[in-house]
């Protein structure tokens, strides 16, 4: 049986504070694509809002991996 290493407060309030920016980054860019007209700004909205929904979802394993 392996023990995982524990997170500090310290780490566990930073990892908080990332994923809230993640998650209202996320949330900005959709609103950003879905209220623009060009097809190629929508895209790189939407690009962008996958790679900030990919590292919340990143982060939500790590501290999943930790309990």
């Amino acid at each position: 049986m392996s023990t995982k290493p524990s997170i500090t407060a310290t780490n566990l309030r930073s990892l908080s504070e990332l994923m809230i920016a993640e998650n209202l980054q996320y949330k900005k860019c959709m609103a950003y694509q879905s209220q623009i007209e060009d097809k190629a700004l929508q895209s790189i909205f939407g690009d962008i809002a996958h790679g900030h929904k990919e590292r919340y979802d990143k982060l939500f394993a790590y501290l999943d991996g930790h309990k």
